[in-house]
């Protein structure tokens, strides 16, 4: 999962223009300082998995007043192939 273009700036830019500093977000969102870095620097692999990344946008998203609903959207893996079924290729008979 990589980040779209613009998508830290817009972070950044709201929180500033929110007159909030990455402490301040840290307190309320209960998020560490370094993942807010890292959303915000566009350093998405740093911040854990796709599922978490989602969510803290989200979550930095609704507290800023920012739509990151379109970075998200632009986020989503293109043509990743399906998950693969781990199996040991046994299949009960019926009878």
């Amino acid at each position: 999962m990589s980040p779209p273009q613009g998508c830290g700036e817009a972070l950044r830019s709201a929180r500033e223009q929110s007159g909030l500093s990455l402490q301040d977000v840290s307190q309320r969102l209960k998020m560490p300082v370094r993942v807010l870095q890292a959303l915000e620097a566009g350093q998405w692999d740093q911040s854990g998995g796709a599922v978490f990344v989602r969510g803290q946008l989200r979550s930095y998203g609704r507290l800023l007043k920012l739509d990151v609903g379109p970075f998200l959207a632009h986020s989503e893996p293109v043509g990743a192939p399906p998950p693969v079924r781990a199996g040991n290729g046994h299949r009960p008979r019926c009878h």
